[in-house]
């Protein structure tokens, strides 16, 4: 009574509206706040991922440029008017000077190149001069002498590069830093050195090349080395000054890209850093870029959000708390209805009510019930049929076992008579059938050894030989310790009568009826065959009728009551032998002294 009036708290309805609040609430308020952390660190990597492409592209304009650079001075290097003129000796500076504004002229008129910010320098072996830009009658030789100049001297021709060097225009007193390369021009026939040309970019340039991949005019860009010091920068709102680029690089010391959000004055500001993988050093040392985003922006847009979020959430808790009441009572109804069925439940009774075709798991639930109920009322029958064989198996005993004294009285008689008149076969045939007889009226027990049942197996064949003249021949290859496994009483012999009745009609020869076997695995194999004619269609029906001579009880019947004692998986099949005759095999288990109780034999 207590399971049909469960307490309201007991109820699964209750818990399942409680573990629905628990398991949407919870798991929508965790998710809103992770997903605001996530989308703020998704926003920073996809900030700083478009940061680090644009200054990939702009790394990609500032490599061309320093290759438009490279190109120019090959130009000039493999001119081959100018080649001569250099190498000529009655050519004067003013020729020279001709020919080279000539080369430059033509460079820019054919647009081979834009020459915008770029200064190209030539010093001939001579210590002339020449350049596209003016002059003015200076003195330029601590150019040559510079060490990098010096150092293309020995390049054979390669170029040598000089990056944020100072101006070296005597005009601009210092304000403009320069990107330079120098190189040799050398004689096409091996002649050695004609000139050294140095072509020089406007540290302007870079900077209008770096610009323009700016996201807004407030972002901040800084090429820097790895102690801090700035070489080009791009920052209208002076974001960072020279000290806080020191600190800033002994932070991102080891690192050679990433991001991270970092605190200027009352402004916060998203950090992409990355090092140049272009071979461009300042002074031998790698240089850093440096990206600064505003991030107090899109933090505000961030809260703004995480705000409209959580609203949200609080809209939804109304719904969800009506969706979990309809749930539990929408999943527990059909739970309830089966309960009340499952306790009402008689093994006579057809099962009704029930929805079977529903294709979730209640409807799962409704047919394992019915499939449950089915397999109850199986077994029941089954039981019932059991017990009936059981029954007759038991009633066919008795009736063979019809005044038992009277019989063994009897036989001894004859017995007695016999020995009278020595007729030794008559009393060796009467003392087998007494033993035959004693066995099956037995009543100690529907177990027996192995070793009894080849005892009446043997008297069987004796009787047998008598009445057809020693024309059979039973052997046994059973180990001693087979012999004391206990099996079904009457299993062997009703197999071996069907050998002796069927299996050798037609034969010449003595026929041999041989018991083997042995066990295999968990069970016990037994086999007993013959050198007999096989079998036949019509044999084969004849044997499976309970119709045995002195038994009165068929193959089909020994089957049927060794897995009605032992279950399906055991039994016997009778099958004709590779080599002729017939093979009756036996499946059973091992039972040894003790390990069976004959109170719960089914027998």
């Amino acid at each position: 009574m207590n399971d049909r009036h469960t307490n309201w708290y007991h109820k699964l309805s209750l818990k399942v509206f409680i573990w629905v609040l628990a398991g949407v609430i919870l798991p929508i308020a965790l998710l809103l706040l992770y997903a605001g952390r996530s989308y703020e660190q998704y926003i920073r990597r996809e900030l700083s991922s478009r940061t680090i492409t644009q200054l990939d592209r702009s790394e990609e304009e500032i490599y061309n440029i320093f290759r438009r650079m490279v190109n120019i001075s090959s130009v000039i290097c493999t001119n081959e008017e100018f080649q001569r003129v250099l190498q000529d000796e009655s050519q004067d500076r003013y020729h020279r000077t001709i020919c080279f504004d000539d080369l430059v002229k033509t460079i820019e008129v054919n647009n081979l190149y834009d020459l915008d910010g770029i200064k190209i320098t030539c010093f001939d072996r001579r210590g002339d001069v020449y350049a596209n830009w003016s002059t003015n009658y200076n003195d330029y030789d601590f150019l040559f002498a510079q060490d990098w100049v010096q150092q293309s001297l020995q390049a054979g021709g390669y170029v040598q590069w000089n990056m944020f060097s100072p101006a070296y225009v005597l005009e601009e007193n210092g304000q403009t830093n320069y990107v330079s390369l120098a190189r040799s021009l050398l004689a096409p026939s091996g002649g050695g050195r004609l000139a050294t040309v140095i072509v020089s970019l406007e540290q302007a340039t870079l900077s209008q090349a770096l610009g323009q991949f700016l996201y807004e005019p407030s972002d901040a860009v800084y090429i820097c080395t790895e102690n801090g010091q700035s070489v080009l920068s791009l920052d209208s709102d002076q974001v960072l000054d020279q000290q806080s680029l020191y600190e800033l690089a002994e932070n991102l010391h080891g690192h050679t890209d990433g991001s991270e959000v970092i605190q200027s004055g009352s402004q916060s500001y998203l950090l992409s850093y990355y090092t140049l993988s272009q071979p461009y050093t300042f002074n031998g040392e790698e240089l850093k870029v440096l990206y600064l985003i505003r991030y107090d922006h899109i933090m505000h847009e961030m809260d703004r959000l995480t705000g409209r979020l959580f609203g949200a959430l609080l809209a939804c808790v109304g719904v969800v708390v009506l969706l979990a009441f309809v749930i539990a009572k929408v999943m527990t109804r059909p739970i309830e209805t089966l309960s009340a069925r499952m306790l009402a439940y008689r093994p006579e009774e057809e099962i009704s009510g029930l929805d079977f075709h529903r294709r979730d798991e209640i409807g799962q639930l409704n047919r394992a019930f019915r499939e449950m109920a089915l397999t109850i009322s199986d077994l029941f029958t089954r039981q019932r049929r059991e017990t009936e064989e059981r029954e007759r198996y038991r009633f066919e005993s008795l009736r063979a076992q019809v005044n038992p004294h009277f019989l063994f009285n009897t036989l001894n008689t004859i017995r007695w008579m016999a020995i009278i008149r020595h007729a030794d076969n008559i009393v060796n045939c009467i003392d087998a059938l007494a033993t035959m007889m004693k066995y099956s009226m037995n009543r100690g027990g529907e177990l027996v050894t192995l070793k009894e049942e080849l005892q009446n197996i043997y008297s069987y064949i004796y009787i047998s030989n008598c009445r057809y003249g020693d024309r059979l021949r039973f052997e046994s290859d059973l180990d001693e310790s087979l012999q004391e496994l206990y099996v079904v009483k009457f299993i062997l012999q009703p197999i071996v009568e069907n050998a002796v009745l069927h299996a050798f009609k037609g034969m010449d020869r003595q026929g041999v009826i041989l018991l083997y076997g042995d066990i295999e695995g968990d069970v016990l194999k037994l086999y007993v065959e013959d050198n007999g004619t096989g079998l036949t269609p019509q044999a084969e029906e004849q044997l499976h009728r309970p119709r045995g001579k002195v038994t009165g009880i068929g193959v089909g019947n020994v089957n049927a009551r060794i897995q009605s004692s032992y279950g399906g998986s055991f039994g016997v099949r009778v099958y004709n032998g590779a080599a002729g005759g017939t093979v009756a095999e036996y499946t059973l288990p091992i039972l040894r002294e003790g390990d069976h109780d004959e109170k719960d034999t089914g027998c």
